[in-house]
């Protein structure tokens, strides 16, 4: 229907296509009302129409033709619409487009215009048609006179009917006049206040009507055509000769009549309620806002008045709060600039720190006598609690041990570092794992004031594979006897390290054996704790359960196999905790004998005999370690320092982690008075454990043999701090201080 009518408004003109609108739905009552008087009046109302002079028909186009001529439907032959107004919105509305480059107030008048065309057209719909029905019953009566009385009553009987019909029908088109014209204008009518509202125009928008009014000539016209029916229901009484089919058709018209009314009005109140809805979500959505729909109900008026408002006042506050969230943006940037600063140079530090305490961990452990060795390590972030470590013992004996601070982060970093250096110190005392634990309680107790603790099980192997253990409230140890398939686990009593004094009494210490083939594996709580998107702990049986089923695997894909279990049964879930797991194993070697009988002459001084049986040993194993590297201390305690160099080199092609190494060539290098070499090479042992005190006191002689002595001094100075009673250190300074003191009362 609107396109029909925009197509009109461009052939002709708009108010031409509304009063086109307007006069085809006249048009299409006045057909229903001439056809409900000839069902009523039958016979008599063709006789009216034959003794009169004009007929409906003649007035009805004449009527049309003035309601064309004012709406200015010959405006293309420049015969303009009648009144000013309508001249208006022809002239600013093509189509449905309003002119781009209107005024200001030529767009005041175009909204004015809009908003008085529907009432203006509904005005002139009832006035005209109650002006040519009153041209045609006076016609009629002056037409019908000079035939007399009898003719007279067969008018008196039409006029009855008629004006019945007639005033039900001038009410329905009056109405739907106004439903028509309100529903077609209301998207120009719309356009235009939203440009106003655009260009601050801010009144509320005009009305003419309130709902309430709509209503009650609802309920007039249903009360009118109740009545009509009525009165016709007695006519029909009086006059048995009017059509039954008359009355059935008059009911169901008033019906349909009625329907067609509320439903046109409902309609457009729906969409006028849609178009408010659209409203409220572009509001929320901060979109442009514009009604697409203006009615002239003086309740919506208020209503779209009042949302238009609130959009305003909440773009002001908006942009007001954008403001301030700006001003609030900027300080946050620069608070985040700053933090962000803060923050990478934290993470730089924890980085640094991170670094620093991989450094301390051992990393690759170098086999000793038949023993391999096997780890992994992984920090829940990028400083942990746990750590491991391994400290040789003499030629006869290694310890090693797993610990795990209580805590995460840097306290528990902390914690690590200081219990390292309190077990490096404990080990150069004690050979007993309950008395190291002893030890390195009390100094923990006595240098660390919070609640951080730790748990440590540790293993102490001597040549013979006898193992002595002890647990500080650790993971049990396990033992897997791989001869005979099964799981043995170690555990002794004892309390967490640096929680009490009293724990001090609680360590035990136990012994065992290893035998051809065992493993020994030492483990921290992240692996049977650790949990899975089920919420589910990886627990110790199953951990168990896993090492009996890749008991067959090599060492090294033995201990990948255990890590891979566990990261398929977190199955990427966030780690809880410090993954630590050391696995050692005994494995057969066929020149350990040949080593200990090397020892053995070389306790007995029989320097050439040991020598030449390495010899031998390496001509059937030549890149063998232990051979390499025996052969190497032979030939020291034989003083063929040449052949020590030679030896070690050969040795650190193939290892070059074995701090001793390096500390036996440049002992070596010290004796040939290549005292550069011998810096260097004590340097790179230093370089691997940086506490390794017969590097450190090894590196400070031979500075001071190099008249170095403040170098030298900065070393013995390192082992006090290490090692407070090492008498050795003691001395050096000493004579160091000594010197000095002379060089300088010389001077004077």
């Amino acid at each position: 229907m609107r396109r029909v009518f925009y197509f009109i408004a461009r052939v002709f003109n708009y108010t031409s296509a509304i009063a086109i609108g307007t006069a085809a739905v006249i048009s299409i009552i006045m057909i229903a009302e001439f056809y409900l008087l000839d069902l009523f009046l039958g016979r008599v109302y063709e006789i009216i129409l034959n003794l009169i002079n004009i007929q409906q028909y003649h007035i009805f186009f004449a009527v049309m033709a003035v309601y064309f001529l004012q709406f200015g439907i010959l405006s293309f032959i420049r015969i303009p619409a009648f009144h000013s107004f309508l001249r208006i919105i022809n002239k600013q509305l093509k189509g449905r487009s309003i002119n781009p480059v209107i005024t200001d107030d030529d767009l005041r008048k175009l909204y004015k215009s809009l908003t008085r065309i529907p009432i203006y057209n509904t005005l002139i719909v009832f006035v005209l048609l109650v002006v040519s029905s009153a041209v045609f019953y006076i016609t009629s009566y002056v037409s019908l006179s000079p035939y007399g009385d009898q003719f007279m009553i067969l008018l008196m009987e039409y006029l009855r009917t008629s004006i019945i019909l007639h005033g039900f029908v001038v009410v329905i088109a009056t109405l739907l006049t106004y439903v028509l014209t309100d529903s077609l204008t209301s998207l120009e009518r719309a356009g235009s206040y939203n440009e106003l509202w655009k260009r601050n125009y801010f009144d509320r928008p005009v009305s003419y009507l309130r709902l309430r009014i709509k209503f009650l000539i609802i309920i007039a016209l249903i009360l009118i055509s109740l009545g009509s029916f009525l009165f016709l229901i007695i006519q029909k009484q009086l006059y048995q000769d009017i059509a039954v089919s008359g009355f059935i058709i008059y009911f169901l018209s008033s019906v349909f009549a009625a329907i067609a009314i509320i439903i046109l009005t409902s309609n457009s109140i729906l969409r006028i309620f849609r178009d408010m809805s659209r409203v409220a979500q572009d509001i929320t959505r901060e979109l442009p806002v514009s009604f697409r729909v203006l009615p002239l109900e003086g309740e919506f008026a208020d209503v779209e008045y009042l949302v238009l408002t609130m959009n305003k006042e909440i773009i002001e506050h908006r942009l007001n709060l954008e403001a301030k969230v700006a001003e609030r943006t900027e300080e946050l940037r620069v608070a985040l600039v700053d933090l962000k600063e803060r923050d990478d140079m934290v993470q730089k530090q924890l980085d640094m720190a991170g670094t620093i305490q991989r450094g301390i961990l051992p990393g690759k452990i170098n086999d000793w006598n038949e023993l391999k060795f096997s780890v992994r390590y992984y920090a829940m972030e990028k400083i942990g609690g746990d750590f491991y470590d391994v400290q040789r013992m003499g030629s006869n004996k290694i310890g090693l041990y797993v610990a795990d601070a209580s805590g995460h982060g840097i306290p528990a970093a902390l914690v690590t570092t200081m219990a390292k250096v309190s077990f490096g110190n404990a080990f150069l005392k004690y050979e007993s794992p309950k008395k190291i634990f002893r030890e390195v309680n009390r100094e923990l107790l006595e240098h660390i004031k919070t609640q951080e603790y730790l748990t440590c099980f540790m293993v102490l192997i001597d040549d013979e594979y006898n193992v002595t253990y002890s647990n500080a409230s650790h993971q049990k140890a396990i033992i897997l006897r791989s001869s005979e398939g099964r799981i043995e686990t170690l555990d002794t009593g004892g309390l967490f390290i640096g929680a009490i004094e009293d724990a001090r009494d609680t360590y035990e210490e136990k012994t065992t054996r290893l035998n051809y083939g065992d493993r020994l594996i030492l483990y921290t709580d992240g692996i049977p704790e650790a949990l899975n998107p089920a919420r589910e702990s990886y627990s110790n049986e199953k951990f168990e359960q896993v090492i009996l089923r890749n008991r067959d695997l090599k060492l090294k894909e033995f201990t990948n196999s255990l890590i891979e279990d566990l990261q398929n049964f977190v199955a990427g879930y966030q780690v809880q905790d410090d993954i630590t797991l050391l696995v050692i194993e005994l494995e057969r070697d066929p020149t350990i004998d040949m080593v200990r009988d090397v020892r053995k002459l070389n306790s007995e001084k029989k320097y050439s005999e040991s020598v030449n049986l390495l010899t031998n040993g390496l001509e059937k194993f030549p890149e063998n370690q232990k051979l390499l590297y025996n052969l190497a201390k032979t030939n020291f305690m034989a003083g063929d320092f040449e052949k020590v160099i030679e030896n070690i080199n050969k040795y650190i092609r193939l290892e070059s982690d074995n701090k001793y190494a390096y500390y036996l060539a440049g002992a070596a290098s010290y004796k040939l008075h290549d005292l550069d070499s011998a810096v260097d090479l004590f340097q790179k042992a230093l370089n691997i454990d940086s506490n390794f005190i017969n590097a450190l006191f090894a590196i400070g002689k031979t500075f001071k043999e190099k008249g170095q002595n403040q170098e030298a001094g900065y070393y013995f100075e390192k082992i006090k701090k290490i090692d407070e009673d090492n008498k050795l250190a003691d001395y050096e300074l000493n004579e160091l201080n000594s010197a000095k003191e002379e060089n300088e009362s010389v001077q004077k």
